[in-house]
C-alpha cells in the first residue's frame, strides 16, 4: 500500500513539473508576441520611417529574440558564479558561497554550490548518492 502512495507522489510530482515546464513555455511565446506586437506599433506610429530601416529594426529585435533563447538554453556553469566562502569541505567536494555573475541584469543573488568529485565517487561506488 505503501508502494501505491509513493507511486502516486511521484506521478504527481511530475505533473506538477511538466505543468510548470509548459506554463513557462507559453509565457515565454507571449513575451515575445509582446515585444514584437510593441515594435510594430512602433514603427506603425512613425509614417516618415522607409520600409528599410523597419526591417532593420525587425532584424535587430530577431537577433535580440535569438539572443535570448541561447541565454535560457544555456547551461549553467560554475563559471557563472563568483565564490565567496567555502562553507565546508567533505570527502568527495566542498560547499562554496557563491554569488551570480549578473552581466546584464542587476539582479545579484547568492547561492550555496556544492561542487564533487566524480573520480572519488565513482571510486568508491557512491554515484546513486550524487543527487540532492
Amino acid at each position: 500500500m505503501a508502494d501505491i502512495e509513493a507511486l502516486k507522489a511521484k506521478a504527481k510530482l511530475a505533473k506538477k513539473l511538466l505543468e510548470s515546464r509548459h506554463a513557462d513555455l507559453k509565457n515565454e511565446v507571449l513575451e515575445k508576441k509582446t515585444r514584437s506586437a510593441l515594435l510594430e506599433k512602433k514603427l506603425a506610429s512613425d509614417p516618415s520611417m522607409d520600409e528599410a530601416t523597419k526591417n532593420a529594426f525587425r532584424g535587430a529585435l530577431e537577433r535580440e529574440e535569438g539572443l535570448i533563447a541561447m541565454d535560457r538554453r544555456k547551461r549553467t556553469t560554475k563559471d557563472d558564479f563568483e565564490s565567496l566562502a567555502v562553507i565546508g569541505r567533505g570527502a568527495f567536494g566542498e560547499v562554496r558561497l557563491v554569488r551570480t555573475t549578473a552581466k546584464e541584469s542587476g539582479n545579484v543573488e547568492v547561492f550555496a554550490l556544492k561542487s564533487m568529485k566524480k573520480e572519488a565517487m565513482v571510486l568508491k561506488n557512491q554515484v546513486g548518492h550524487v543527487r540532492a
